[in-house]
Protein backbone atom coordinates (compact mmCIF):
# COMPACT_ATOMS: atom_id res chain seq x y z
CA UNK A 1 0.00 0.00 0.00
CA UNK A 2 0.89 3.68 -0.83
CA UNK A 3 0.86 6.56 1.00
CA UNK A 4 -1.38 9.65 0.81
CA UNK A 5 -0.36 13.14 1.54
CA UNK A 6 -2.49 16.09 0.42
CA UNK A 7 -1.65 19.94 1.88
CA UNK A 8 -2.64 20.58 4.96
CA UNK A 9 -1.97 24.29 5.51
CA UNK A 10 -4.46 26.77 4.16
CA UNK A 11 -7.52 26.46 1.70
CA UNK A 12 -8.04 30.78 2.32
CA UNK A 13 -9.16 32.42 -1.23
CA UNK A 14 -6.71 35.05 -0.28
CA UNK A 15 -3.57 33.53 1.07
CA UNK A 16 -3.74 31.01 -2.18
CA UNK A 17 -4.66 33.74 -4.80
CA UNK A 18 -1.88 36.19 -2.43
CA UNK A 19 0.60 33.74 -3.15
CA UNK A 20 -0.39 33.19 -7.34
CA UNK A 21 -0.09 37.13 -7.40
CA UNK A 22 3.02 36.96 -6.01
CA UNK A 23 4.95 34.41 -8.67
CA UNK A 24 2.66 36.13 -11.61
CA UNK A 25 4.39 39.31 -10.73
CA UNK A 26 7.97 37.71 -10.72
CA UNK A 27 7.43 35.70 -13.88
CA UNK A 28 10.17 33.58 -13.29
CA UNK A 29 11.95 31.93 -10.91
CA UNK A 30 11.78 33.41 -7.63
CA UNK A 31 13.92 32.60 -4.31
CA UNK A 32 11.94 30.82 -0.94
CA UNK A 33 12.98 34.32 1.15
CA UNK A 34 11.75 37.36 -1.08
CA UNK A 35 8.51 35.05 -1.68
CA UNK A 36 7.96 34.80 2.25
CA UNK A 37 8.71 38.50 2.99
CA UNK A 38 6.18 39.60 0.12
CA UNK A 39 3.70 37.07 1.18
CA UNK A 40 4.19 38.31 4.91
CA UNK A 41 3.27 41.95 3.61
CA UNK A 42 0.07 40.81 1.77
CA UNK A 43 -1.51 38.31 4.21
CA UNK A 44 -0.01 39.51 7.47
CA UNK A 45 3.03 38.58 9.41
CA UNK A 46 1.81 36.91 12.49
CA UNK A 47 1.89 33.31 11.53
CA UNK A 48 4.42 30.42 11.86
CA UNK A 49 7.56 31.69 9.48
CA UNK A 50 7.28 27.79 7.84
CA UNK A 51 3.24 28.33 7.39
CA UNK A 52 4.29 31.14 4.72
CA UNK A 53 6.18 28.17 2.91
CA UNK A 54 3.26 25.95 3.41
CA UNK A 55 0.61 28.39 1.65
CA UNK A 56 2.34 27.42 -1.86
CA UNK A 57 1.30 23.78 -1.37
CA UNK A 58 -2.33 23.78 -2.91
CA UNK A 59 -0.91 26.40 -6.00
CA UNK A 60 1.71 23.16 -6.09
CA UNK A 61 -0.87 20.84 -5.97
CA UNK A 62 -3.14 21.65 -8.83
CA UNK A 63 0.23 22.73 -10.79
CA UNK A 64 -0.20 26.11 -11.09
CA UNK A 65 3.44 26.21 -9.41
CA UNK A 66 6.75 24.27 -9.08
CA UNK A 67 9.57 24.25 -7.66
CA UNK A 68 13.29 23.76 -8.85
CA UNK A 69 13.71 21.06 -6.94
CA UNK A 70 11.07 18.91 -6.09
CA UNK A 71 13.19 17.55 -3.20
CA UNK A 72 13.73 20.81 -1.52
CA UNK A 73 10.97 22.75 -0.53
CA UNK A 74 13.03 25.61 0.23
CA UNK A 75 14.13 25.55 -3.73
CA UNK A 76 13.16 28.73 -5.74
CA UNK A 77 9.43 28.54 -7.25
CA UNK A 78 7.80 29.76 -10.58
CA UNK A 79 4.53 30.23 -11.81
CA UNK A 80 3.85 27.85 -14.68
CA UNK A 81 1.50 28.52 -17.94
CA UNK A 82 -1.46 27.38 -16.31
CA UNK A 83 -0.74 28.83 -13.19
CA UNK A 84 -0.71 32.58 -15.41
CA UNK A 85 -4.02 31.28 -16.87
CA UNK A 86 -5.55 30.79 -13.28
CA UNK A 87 -4.39 34.08 -11.71
CA UNK A 88 -5.50 36.00 -14.63
CA UNK A 89 -9.11 34.33 -14.99
CA UNK A 90 -9.08 35.10 -11.20
CA UNK A 91 -8.12 38.68 -11.58
CA UNK A 92 -11.15 39.17 -14.08
CA UNK A 93 -13.75 37.58 -11.83
CA UNK A 94 -14.34 34.77 -14.63
CA UNK A 95 -15.88 31.91 -13.39
CA UNK A 96 -15.83 29.54 -16.55
CA UNK A 97 -12.11 29.79 -16.65
CA UNK A 98 -11.38 29.20 -13.73
CA UNK A 99 -13.70 26.01 -14.11
CA UNK A 100 -11.91 25.75 -17.53
CA UNK A 101 -8.08 25.76 -15.90
CA UNK A 102 -9.23 23.45 -12.84
CA UNK A 103 -10.60 20.98 -15.29
CA UNK A 104 -7.35 20.81 -17.20
CA UNK A 105 -5.56 20.66 -14.04
CA UNK A 106 -7.50 17.45 -12.76
CA UNK A 107 -7.44 15.90 -16.43
CA UNK A 108 -3.24 16.64 -16.45
CA UNK A 109 -1.84 16.64 -13.48
CA UNK A 110 -1.04 13.78 -11.07
CA UNK A 111 -1.56 14.11 -7.63
CA UNK A 112 -0.91 10.74 -5.67
CA UNK A 113 2.73 10.76 -6.34
CA UNK A 114 5.89 12.92 -7.99
CA UNK A 115 3.32 16.23 -6.96
CA UNK A 116 5.21 19.43 -6.30
CA UNK A 117 2.29 20.56 -3.51
CA UNK A 118 2.70 16.66 -1.87
CA UNK A 119 5.80 15.47 -3.23
CA UNK A 120 6.16 12.85 -0.02
CA UNK A 121 2.70 11.55 -1.41
CA UNK A 122 3.27 7.65 -2.85
CA UNK A 123 -0.07 6.43 -4.06
CA UNK A 124 -1.78 5.11 -7.25
CA UNK A 125 -5.16 7.08 -5.76
CA UNK A 126 -5.51 10.42 -7.05
CA UNK A 127 -7.68 12.42 -4.07
CA UNK A 128 -9.69 15.02 -6.50
CA UNK A 129 -10.49 13.07 -9.19
CA UNK A 130 -11.80 10.07 -6.66
CA UNK A 131 -14.19 12.88 -4.89
CA UNK A 132 -15.78 14.00 -7.83
CA UNK A 133 -16.43 10.17 -9.08
CA UNK A 134 -17.65 9.17 -5.27
CA UNK A 135 -20.00 12.62 -5.30
CA UNK A 136 -21.56 11.70 -9.06
CA UNK A 137 -21.91 8.27 -8.01
CA UNK A 138 -23.26 9.17 -3.78
CA UNK A 139 -25.06 12.12 -6.25
CA UNK A 140 -22.97 13.78 -2.93
CA UNK A 141 -20.43 13.53 -0.89
CA UNK A 142 -19.28 14.34 2.68
CA UNK A 143 -15.93 15.77 4.15
CA UNK A 144 -16.25 12.54 6.53
CA UNK A 145 -17.34 10.33 3.97
CA UNK A 146 -14.42 11.09 1.79
CA UNK A 147 -11.79 10.66 4.50
CA UNK A 148 -13.85 6.98 5.59
CA UNK A 149 -13.30 6.28 0.95
CA UNK A 150 -9.81 7.34 1.19
CA UNK A 151 -8.85 5.06 4.24
CA UNK A 152 -10.67 2.26 3.29
CA UNK A 153 -9.29 2.21 -0.46
CA UNK A 154 -5.11 3.54 0.72
CA UNK A 155 -5.19 2.00 4.30
CA UNK A 156 -6.86 -1.23 4.35
CA UNK A 157 -6.69 -2.21 0.91
CA UNK A 158 -10.24 -2.16 0.02
CA UNK A 159 -12.31 -1.57 -3.39
CA UNK A 160 -14.04 1.76 -4.77
CA UNK A 161 -17.83 -0.31 -4.91
CA UNK A 162 -17.66 -2.05 -1.53
CA UNK A 163 -16.69 1.09 -0.03
CA UNK A 164 -19.23 3.00 -1.98
CA UNK A 165 -21.95 0.15 -1.11
CA UNK A 166 -20.84 0.64 3.02
CA UNK A 167 -20.84 4.29 2.47
CA UNK A 168 -25.14 3.64 1.39
CA UNK A 169 -25.27 1.51 4.60
CA UNK A 170 -23.81 4.08 6.76
CA UNK A 171 -26.21 6.92 5.53
CA UNK A 172 -29.07 4.33 6.49
CA UNK A 173 -28.09 4.08 9.70
CA UNK A 174 -26.48 7.16 10.96
CA UNK A 175 -23.60 5.26 12.25
CA UNK A 176 -20.22 6.64 10.17
CA UNK A 177 -17.34 7.08 12.88
CA UNK A 178 -14.34 7.88 11.68
CA UNK A 179 -10.85 5.83 13.37
CA UNK A 180 -7.79 7.65 14.44
CA UNK A 181 -6.31 6.51 10.91
CA UNK A 182 -9.02 7.80 8.66
CA UNK A 183 -9.92 11.04 10.51
CA UNK A 184 -6.34 12.17 9.41
CA UNK A 185 -7.78 12.91 6.06
CA UNK A 186 -10.98 14.80 6.82
CA UNK A 187 -9.35 18.01 6.62
CA UNK A 188 -9.15 17.62 3.23
CA UNK A 189 -8.10 21.33 1.63
CA UNK A 190 -7.44 20.48 -2.10
CA UNK A 191 -11.41 19.87 -2.04
CA UNK A 192 -12.33 22.86 0.11
CA UNK A 193 -10.02 25.28 -2.53
CA UNK A 194 -12.22 22.97 -4.70
CA UNK A 195 -15.76 24.46 -3.66
CA UNK A 196 -14.21 28.22 -2.96
CA UNK A 197 -12.92 28.04 -6.47
CA UNK A 198 -16.75 26.97 -7.80
CA UNK A 199 -15.67 24.06 -9.29
CA UNK A 200 -17.72 21.76 -6.51
CA UNK A 201 -20.43 23.33 -4.69
CA UNK A 202 -22.40 22.70 -1.60
CA UNK A 203 -26.30 21.42 -1.96
CA UNK A 204 -27.48 23.31 1.02
CA UNK A 205 -28.13 19.89 2.98
CA UNK A 206 -26.11 19.20 5.47
CA UNK A 207 -27.42 15.83 6.87
CA UNK A 208 -24.26 14.34 8.05
CA UNK A 209 -22.02 16.70 7.12
CA UNK A 210 -21.87 19.16 4.07
CA UNK A 211 -22.88 17.37 1.27
CA UNK A 212 -20.29 18.70 -1.86
CA UNK A 213 -21.26 17.97 -4.98
CA UNK A 214 -19.76 18.58 -8.43
CA UNK A 215 -21.30 22.60 -9.62
CA UNK A 216 -23.65 22.09 -11.73
CA UNK A 217 -22.75 24.71 -14.62
CA UNK A 218 -19.12 22.10 -14.42
CA UNK A 219 -21.55 19.31 -15.43
CA UNK A 220 -23.33 21.35 -18.36
CA UNK A 221 -20.28 21.94 -19.51
CA UNK A 222 -18.45 18.68 -19.31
Amino acid sequence: MGKIVMPKNSALLNEIESVLEIYYEADGWLGNDVYKERLKEMIGDDQYSSSYTKKAQITSYFGFTEWEDINKPQSMRRITDSGKEMYQAIKSNDTAKIQSVLMNSLETVKFGRNNFGSPESDSDIEPPALFIRASMDLEYLTYKEFAYLLWKLEDIGGNYTDSLSELKQFRISDNLTLGEEANKYIDCKPIMILVRWGFLAEDGDTTGGKHIIVAPDVLRKY
